[in-house]
């Protein structure tokens, strides 16, 4: 469910050992997240939360942030995505994702870097791929990059 500009809600099923993104940052987007069932773990800036089901976190805009699911089963939540036209990046991003997956190209390749980049510069995203927390470098990254 999405109101352009102002609100984006999505359910999400994180599979256990799985990074659910990258450590990235929002110039403008605050992001709420409820888990639902299960256990997720949330890093915002340099303190990790551990989120349970029925609980609620903010992960704020202008502080470094990334969650990840470290249990042995699946985790379920909803991500409200405020202040930013956050489905229209939810749509440029996976037209990406098809055009790269058409292309036969790797998500690291130098085109898709581009592309990513690109995208992440248009929505005042700020991505850390290269600073990822030992804490979970031992999860599964996710096929499909959303920030």
């Amino acid at each position: 469910m999405c109101i352009r500009d102002r609100y984006c809600c999505t359910e999400e099923t994180l599979p256990a050992k799985t990074l659910g993104v990258h450590l990235h940052m929002h110039d403008k987007l605050d992001e709420i997240m409820r888990v639902l069932e299960g256990t997720v773990h949330v890093l915002v800036g340099e303190e990790v939360f551990e989120i349970n089901a029925g609980e609620w976190h903010l992960r704020p805009h202008g502080i470094p942030h990334t969650y990840w699911n470290q249990t042995d089963k699946p985790a379920k939540l909803i991500d409200m995505f405020l202040n930013q036209d956050f489905d229209n990046f939810l749509d440029e991003l996976l037209r990406i994702s098809a055009k790269l997956k058409e292309q036969n190209l790797s998500p690291d390749s130098p085109q898709a870097t581009e592309l990513y980049s690109n995208l992440d510069n248009k929505y005042g995203i700020t991505s850390y791929h290269d600073k990822t927390p030992v804490s979970y470098t031992h999860l599964t990254l996710p096929t499909s990059d959303l920030v």
